[in-house]
């Protein structure tokens, strides 16, 4: 019997935990594209105020979700945006969708006179924001059927252990 209860105490135990590490999971990948909008709108500041080219207009910025994924230090060591995403693809929590985004900007970004740099930065700025917005009005949704779908698992795990 107590044995029982052990094994029934870890199922539900590990359905906890993985809905916390989910939830954590996905409030990451939500930081990390509000810190690349707020990067987009850093540089975009640096070119339209100081016609700063990029590697300068990056050195002053900060951001702790960015910097946990090494983003910030890839950018300033690469010659280009796209190099940079390409380096820390693997420890990003961005999405395949997001990460096209951010491709197709480096592929761009810093090829242009000023006023075309603008105009991409405002696009795909535009377009972050939107995602962005998308996401979070998703993420209550998803993180809700996450936790039925592990917590109702679970307890169909516990049922067949009885």
């Amino acid at each position: 019997m107590l044995l029982s209860i052990l094994g029934i105490s870890v199922i539900l135990a590990a359905a906890v935990t993985v809905c916390a590490k989910y939830s954590a999971y996905e409030r990451k990948r939500l930081s990390e594209c509000e810190g690349f909008l707020l990067l987009l709108r850093h540089i975009r500041a640096g070119i339209s105020c100081f016609c700063m080219p990029i590697p300068e207009c990056v050195r002053g910025f900060e951001n702790r979700a960015l910097s946990d994924a090494g983003f910030i230090d890839a950018l300033l060591e690469s010659e280009s945006f796209s190099e940079a995403v390409e380096k820390c693809e693997g420890r990003l929590s961005l999405g395949e969708g997001e990460l096209h985004l951010l491709r197709s900007l480096g592929d761009s970004l810093g090829k242009n006179f000023k006023e075309e740099e603008l105009r991409l930065l405002d696009y795909y700025e535009e377009e972050l924001t939107d995602h962005i917005n998308e996401e979070e009005g998703k993420m209550p949704g998803r993180e809700k059927l996450c936790r039925t779908l592990v917590i109702t698992g679970a307890f169909a795990a516990v049922i067949l252990f009885i």
